[in-house]
């Protein structure tokens, strides 16, 4: 299982809409809570010259019109990311001009997989 397929099937449980890359709504088309992931890896460990284990950063966006609603599902996330060895290292807490209106909750989560690299 790749790693976007865990992520994917992680974000499918907690039935709120989801996206790998940041979307593009029509007017009147945004939902009103909303999850957006990114990742990216690092080496973490070579055996005799070969790569045999990649670390993840699995960045989280949750972004609503309710504070306590983005701040509800964002522990959600947390509980449900953690209980499936994604570990939590932080929070970014966010009102910005690029989503006006909005609350935005920015964190991130890291995971080792050795098996399948990518």
């Amino acid at each position: 299982m790749s790693i976007f397929e865990r992520i994917d099937g992680l974000l499918k449980i907690i039935d709120v809409p989801f996206y790998s890359k940041m979307p593009t709504f029509g007017e009147h088309e945004r939902p009103d809570l909303y999850v957006v992931y990114s990742l990216y890896d690092n080496a973490k460990e070579r055996n005799d010259g070969r790569l045999t284990a990649v670390e993840y950063t699995v960045t989280v966006n949750v972004i609503g019109v309710s504070e306590s609603e983005v701040d509800e599902l964002k522990k959600k996330i947390i509980t449900l990311f953690e209980e499936n060895d994604l570990y939590y290292t932080g929070c970014t807490y966010n009102a910005d001009n690029d989503f006006p209106q909005t609350v935005r909750r920015i964190f991130d989560f890291k995971t080792i997989n050795g098996g399948n690299l990518l």
